[in-house]
């Protein structure tokens, strides 16, 4: 029914022949639904020029960790599909959680190339947030890892499982970034 709905408007606004610009946000999985392949060449048509996509992890112990329901090829797949009907996908990338490890900080990095990202702040730059009333919060807090800092207004207040992951937090934070802001 959405679906429906959603074509019936494009179908209305695309009548009228307006130079519009759109942006928006949509989950990978729905993108590589193949039900939604007219729909994004429609969208294209319409004026969409970017749509923001939640593609989050880059390898499956993060993807479990922040229970996201679209697989790894997915986020690949939705934005080749962007990219094909002229819409420049646009996305977010946690690079790091308090759980990270270098394999996983590893396959981030592959996983952006794979994605093809020039974003350098997707390299290092994002880390979870910390939000309330969140289970991975639970989770955090649980395993001794929340600084005595944290608070709602600092949600990066948290220590790393992993002891070698630190210094490589400090250098993005504190080197890398900085310097190329």
């Amino acid at each position: 029914e959405n679906r429906s709905r959603l074509n019936d408007l494009f179908d209305r606004l695309l009548a009228l022949k307006l130079n519009l610009a759109f942006s928006g946000f949509a989950k990978a999985k729905s993108i590589c639904n193949p039900l939604n392949y007219p729909m994004l060449e429609k969208m294209s048509s319409l004026g969409f020029h970017h749509l923001f996509v939640g593609v989050d992890a880059g390898n499956e112990a993060d993807r479990k960790l922040y229970n996201k329901r679209a697989s790894l090829d997915e986020g690949i797949r939705a934005v080749q599909l962007l990219n094909s009907v002229g819409i420049s996908p646009r996305y977010g990338m946690i690079f790091m959680n308090p759980y990270s490890t270098l394999e996983t900080l590893r396959d981030n990095y592959r996983y952006l190339l794979k994605l093809k990202s020039s974003n350098y702040y997707h390299y290092g730059g994002l880390k979870v947030e910390l939000l309330k009333d969140t289970k991975l919060l639970g989770q955090v807090q649980r395993d001794g890892l929340l600084t005595e800092n944290y608070s709602f207004m600092n949600v990066l207040g948290y220590k790393f499982l992993h002891q070698e992951i630190q210094p490589i937090a400090d250098f993005l934070d504190n080197e890398f970034l900085p310097r190329i802001d």
